[in-house]
């Protein structure tokens, strides 16, 4: 026991001493309550079971399902209004600075793209960094969703240096500002985005925001999490129409169709807080997807 908590120990045990003395003494008990249905028993303790095992072995691979889609600026509130119902927690601010920093090629070396996240949305001086190796969206076409495989964890604010020292370069780095929404149906939780993409001051999409749903499952509940998450998305149909991303082969940008010329925007108080990398991302280039977003008027 550490010296701090000897006298907190001591005390515990004088307790119990005088417990076991007195037997008979009237002892108070703290507990809390909860119910859950005879049917909901096996799913539930299937999560427990799901959560330990990834306790266990937090670098396991997961896999992340998602769908993407974008509403006008003026439906935001309409979809808001949606996930209130929805969600138990909704309209949490995120502001995130991503920068993409990738391999440098070398014979026989399959390449690799890390994204570094650094989160802006906080005031404290230190800010929180993560670094993520997202897989390239898996092309199955009897899936209605997008499947990438994730891997994640956090870093020291020196991450960038580490991984140019590692061999890898910056490619390019964008900011996504807006608020997520968190709801849990079935044992099954899921993360709704809203939010606006932006090049330092620039705006891209003008007059929309992007939408992306997203849950987290593994392989043996890969066909059942892609169902639950088309389920979801339905609820929201009214407002946003949610697809999954059309992945090709060929290396080229997304498309926003039908957002024209970006615009100045007033730039966020926190976006000088993470230092700039490097060359700054071109206004058309977000990634190595063919993404055609379709947008609900």
């Amino acid at each position: 026991v550490k010296d701090t908590n000897r006298e907190k120990e001591e005390n515990w045990m004088e307790r119990s001493n005088a417990h076991m003395k007195n037997p008979t003494s009237e002892m108070r008990e703290l507990s809390l309550q909860g119910a859950v249905k005879d049917t909901n028993r096996e799913k539930e303790e299937n999560w427990m079971e799901r959560s330990n095992a990834h306790m266990k072995n937090p670098t396991s691979e997961m896999r992340e399902l998602s769908l993407q889609g974008a509403v006008k600026d003026t439906n935001r509130e309409s979809l808001l209004q949606k996930l209130k119902g929805l969600c138990y927690e909704y309209e949490i601010p995120f502001c995130q600075k991503e920068v993409v920093m990738k391999s440098i090629p070398a014979p026989g070396i399959a390449p690799s793209e890390l994204r570094v996240r650094c989160d802006l949305a906080t005031d404290k001086e230190k800010k929180d960094w993560t670094v993520w190796s997202i897989g390239t969206p898996a092309i199955k076409a009897r899936q209605p969703v997008t499947i990438k495989s994730i891997l994640s964890a956090k870093v020291s604010d020196n991450i960038v240096t580490f991984l140019t020292a590692m061999g890898y370069t910056f490619d390019y780095e964008y900011i996504r500002e807006g608020t997520e929404a968190y709801a849990l149906i079935s044992n099954r939780k899921y993360i709704i985005s809203i939010s606006k993409i932006k090049k330092q001051a620039q705006e891209l999409g003008e007059g929309f925001y992007f939408v992306e749903v997203t849950t987290m499952t593994t392989d043996e509940e890969l066909n059942e999490a892609a169902d639950a998450l088309t389920s979801f998305a339905e609820n929201l149909a009214s407002v946003v129409e949610l697809t999954k991303l059309e992945v090709s082969k060929k290396a080229v940008g997304p498309t926003m169709a039908p957002a024209k010329s970006s615009v100045q925007a007033a730039p966020h108080p926190h976006m000088q807080a993470a230092p700039s990398i490097g060359q700054q991302l071109p206004p058309a280039n977000l990634g190595n997807l063919n993404t055609q977003f379709k947008f609900n008027r």
